[in-house]
């Protein structure tokens, strides 16, 4: 009887979904955080966490890796944003007259001057993408790992039953699970663990990281 249920519930939604049309929409958010090691951290096993760190976030990723400054500099780098403008996607829609157009910010974060870095991206969920970046800074004092994660969050919907379908897909992943901000913090709680893993002296130089929700607090 529940499953009947549900049957009868999908069959209306994308008969509602038919006429249903709000104006789609991306709001998109950068979160980081820079940690220190002291220069007796091994450089190898720096890279090897994040690498790891980098593999249980987003499943696959990107290394880039080039020698060492020589000699070290005394200060490390950082990593930057950089916000190319917008654009528009037809979101994927291949029936003109259901393409609902998604405006959304073109945000990216880079290493200049890193010697290793790493960018993965994770888009299981409809609801919102994640991309992350790592870079690592070897310096004379120690090592420095910059971590930007960038989230891209869409709501709304286009007109016609497969953009509703859409919408409602994307509801059942944001009313499932513990809550986006605790995920995220939870990343970045990883890395840290790993790297405390190779020194226990990792400190927090600068951050700057998500609240969870109410609704995530009460669960």
């Amino acid at each position: 009887m529940k499953t009947a249920n549900w049957a009868s519930l999908f069959a209306a939604t994308l008969l509602v979904g038919g006429c249903a049309t709000t104006a789609p929409s991306s709001t998109t958010a950068t979160y980081f955080a820079i940690y220190d090691l002291p220069a007796s951290a091994h450089l190898a096993q720096v890279e090897d966490a994040v690498v790891g760190s980098a593999n249980e976030v987003t499943g696959s990723s990107n290394v880039s890796d080039l020698p060492p400054p020589s000699p070290l500099p005394a200060q490390p780098g950082r990593f930057q944003i950089l916000n190319a403008g917008s654009a528009n996607t037809s979101m994927g829609f291949t029936d003109p007259g259901q393409a609902g157009q998604l405006t959304y910010m073109m945000t990216n974060a880079h290493c200049p001057g890193s010697s290793f870095s790493v960018t993965g991206q994770e888009v299981s969920n409809p609801a919102i993408q994640i991309k992350t970046v790592y870079c690592i800074y070897p310096y004379a004092r120690g090592t420095q790992v910059d971590v930007v994660l960038i989230t891209s969050q869409n709501s709304g919907t286009s007109g016609g039953a497969t953009g509703y379908l859409l919408h409602m897909t994307r509801s059942l992943f944001n009313s499932a699970g513990e809550g986006w901000e605790q995920r995220i913090n939870q990343e970045f709680s990883d890395l840290q663990l790993r790297l405390a893993k190779i020194d226990a002296r990792v400190t927090v130089a600068d951050s700057y990281l998500p609240s969870p929700s109410v609704e995530s607090k009460s669960n």
